[in-house]
């Protein structure tokens, strides 16, 4: 068995029938070299099923893939059976897989693939003038750090061209967003010239980056549509609800009956009466003398 893996990464596989084609093809010529290859293409100019030999078309680089893998696998003396590496093929495809979990953080490498860190929204309704104060700006601060800002934000404090400086302003949010950018490309942070590195000595990366891409896209293009419909199921249960549809489930009367009285005013206790003054001496005073009572009138 050959030690190239089976399936050709990084190229688009063509459909079954003309990949038999070209599988077959690409061994012969492997085996007997470019000349057959032209005999073929010119016996079959303009057959749809043979299109993979021009090099406009998409599978032409699978084609050349596999003639590379069997000129190197003959020349190591193997013996290539098509037909049986198809059938092996097919049963790999069969045979069951476990289905990944669906995750939003496939891209963990890349982290978002969203993220564009050396581009800036358009500003188009943003007068030229304008527009290029702040990319000056931004630049020049990007290179010069914040001390630059603060001179020239104490230095511009009254002139309006240079509001965008102040946080109250609707154009500071397009200065930081540049200013961020400008950053990201004079100082780039260590984990994107790693990655600009691994893109320059394998240009696969590339091809995984945007499958990731498309796969984070479709997956959040899901979950944004699973988010709407259940929103739209509320929507069409709470309309569905007849509000004057109800039961009376019990009634209650208010008659005019007087509203009771406040609680009792609780007294506080009574003291006792003071003892009676000793007079001087310590003699007991007299009692009082009793007040007759008044006369009645002469008639």
């Amino acid at each position: 068995m050959s030690s190239v893996p089976k399936g050709i990464t990084g190229v688009i596989q063509p459909p079954p029938q003309i990949k038999e084609v070209a599988d077959k093809l690409a061994l012969k010529v492997a085996g007997s070299g470019k000349a057959f290859e032209q005999k073929v293409l010119e016996n079959n100019k303009g057959v749809p099923l043979f299109k993979f030999l021009e090099e406009s078309s998409p599978y032409h680089s699978y084609y050349l893939s596999k003639v590379d893998d069997f000129k190197v696998r003959l020349a190591a003396g193997e013996e290539i059976d098509l037909a049986k590496e198809k059938e092996e093929e097919d049963q790999d495809k069969e045979a069951p897989k476990e289905k990944p979990q669906a995750s939003h953080t496939k891209t963990k490498i890349r982290g978002n693939p969203f993220e564009k860190i050396f581009t800036v929204p358009d500003q188009d309704k943003m007068p030229l003038v304008d527009l290029e104060t702040i990319k000056l700006t931004a630049h020049y601060v990007a290179r010069h750090g914040k001390a630059f800002l603060s001179q020239i934000a104490q230095k511009e404090r009254s002139n309006p061209t240079f509001d965008f400086l102040k946080g109250s302003s609707p154009r500071f949010a397009t200065f930081q967003a540049f200013l961020k950018a400008y950053t990201a490309i004079i100082t780039p942070p260590k984990d994107i010239v790693e990655r600009l590195q691994d893109d320059c000595e394998n240009r696969m990366s590339i091809l995984t980056y945007a499958n990731e891409i498309v796969t984070w896209r479709r997956e959040d293009e899901e979950a944004k549509k699973a988010r709407e419909s259940e929103a739209e199921v509320e929507r069409v249960a709470y309309q569905s609800i007849d509000w004057q549809d109800f039961v009376i489930v019990e009634t209650i009367d208010f008659t005019d009956a007087p509203i009771p009285s406040a609680a009792p005013t609780i007294n506080p206790p009574s003291v006792a009466a003071p003892p009676p003054s000793i007079a001087p001496g310590g003699a007991t005073p007299p009692p009082p003398v009793p007040v007759p009572p008044p006369m009645p009138p002469v008639p």
